[in-house]
């Protein structure tokens, strides 16, 4: 039955027909009352895009609506919405392949806690050599070369290929190569071996650094001020090799000797600090004596001097013609053992070996030895030899 509605109706004017009333709402009349249980629909499966219709409140008697940002394909089954809210537990068959674009969010992934659990799990990784953001497949290698194991927080690799640094962090942190594993420090293009540490060969009572490569000198340089510190078992004695800019030194500390089973070649000088006590070594009672020459070297000397430490072990050889004295005076810092060959060779000036503050006693193989200054004649040779700290012995030829 057609309905006759006034051709100008005002906003909210009401039109009867029957029993039911209607209202115009200022675009179109709205039956009162009126309550639709069915509608009647047909299929469609061609409309490309289509609204689903949806109500603002679960029941009554409500206007039916659409929104833009809910579609429908019916050709293809499409159902396409700005976003979906829930925790997707409802949702099956849906498969990686069939996720064809978009970021997994976080907590997306199930989220097992193997904390303490004994078993190497296989690593997992993208197929992407950037660290740029974008789509990547989840993948495993199946050969087990990277895996974790969450009992004893390690990491097990097959190799490490790094163009940086490798930082081993922590308290007390040790790098371990088990088995018959060992480890190379080689050159850039990792033909040239400079430190092998041989860890097959290693045992409790045998460590082993092995720095014999014949195809480079292996070699550990230190900067200034920086230092090379050897500890023992216990971390608290220790040797240090330090360079101060100019030399190379090496300090003890909590231990005094340096023992050394075997035979020592230094091929090269040997500086001590004084020629005297700057260094020592052991005499057959174990005593420590000054290291010395096993040469003589010579001392030109032509005017009056005074045996010190700097020329301990000298020949003092005079070749003047000036009268002059060569004196023995108490010196702590000469040690007791020192010992001076004086030699007068063509002088016209009378030389002589003086008494200062020390005694000088003459050995000359006639009885008693005599205290007081002696003179070297010339073509004359003498030995000077320090018996105590207040106390020389002389002897020789030419002496008077």
């Amino acid at each position: 039955m057609a309905i006759n509605f006034p051709d100008a109706p005002s906003l909210n004017q009401e039109h009867t027909v029957g029993s039911t009333t209607w209202k115009w709402d200022g675009t179109v009349w709205n039956a009162l009352g009126v309550t639709v249980s069915s509608i009647v629909v047909a299929d469609e499966s061609a409309d490309t895009t289509c609204f689903p219709l949806f109500a603002t409140a679960a029941t009554g008697a409500i206007e039916p609506k659409t929104g833009t940002n809910l579609t429908f394909d019916s050709s293809t089954g499409a159902l396409v919405a700005t976003s979906v809210a829930g925790d997707g537990s409802g949702l099956t068959a849906i498969t990686a392949a069939n996720i064809s674009s978009g970021n997994l969010g976080s907590g997306v992934l199930p989220y097992v806690n193997v904390s303490g659990t004994s078993v190497a799990y296989k690593m997992v990784f993208a197929n992407t050599t950037t660290n740029t953001a974008g789509n990547y497949q989840i993948l495993m290698d199946s050969l087990a070369n990277l895996t974790y194991n969450p009992s004893t927080n390690q990491l097990a690799v097959g190799t490490i290929t790094t163009s940086g640094n490798v930082t081993i962090g922590g308290t007390n942190p040790t790098l371990e190569i088990q088995d018959a594993g060992d480890i190379h420090f080689r050159d850039d293009v990792g033909t040239t071996e400079g430190i092998h540490f041989n860890v097959s060969s290693i045992t409790a009572s045998n460590p082993i650094l092995d720095m014999t490569s014949t195809a480079l000198n292996p070699q550990l340089h230190l900067k200034d001020g920086a230092w090379f510190r050897i500890y023992d078992g216990t971390n608290v004695d220790y040797v240090d090799t330090r360079h101060d800019g100019t030399d190379l030194n090496t300090i003890f500390s909590g231990t005094t000797d340096w023992n050394i089973n075997g035979n020592v070649v230094l091929d090269g000088p040997v500086t001590t600090a004084d020629q005297g006590t700057g260094a020592q070594v052991k005499d057959g009672l174990d005593n420590a004596q000054p290291v010395g020459f096993n040469v003589i070297p010579p001392y030109e000397i032509d005017v009056a001097d005074t045996f010190d430490l700097a020329h301990n072990g000298m020949m003092w050889h005079r070749d003047g013609t000036a009268t002059i004295a060569f004196t023995c005076d108490s010196d702590t810092n000469i040690p007791v053992g020192a010992t001076y060959m004086v030699a007068n060779e063509n002088a016209t000036g009378a030389l002589t070996i003086a008494q200062g503050t020390a005694t000088i006693r003459w050995f000359e193989g006639t009885g008693t030895p005599t205290t007081g200054t002696r003179t070297l004649a010339e073509g004359g040779i003498a030995t000077v030899y320090k018996y105590a700290d207040a106390e020389f012995w002389v002897w020789g030829s030419g002496i008077t």
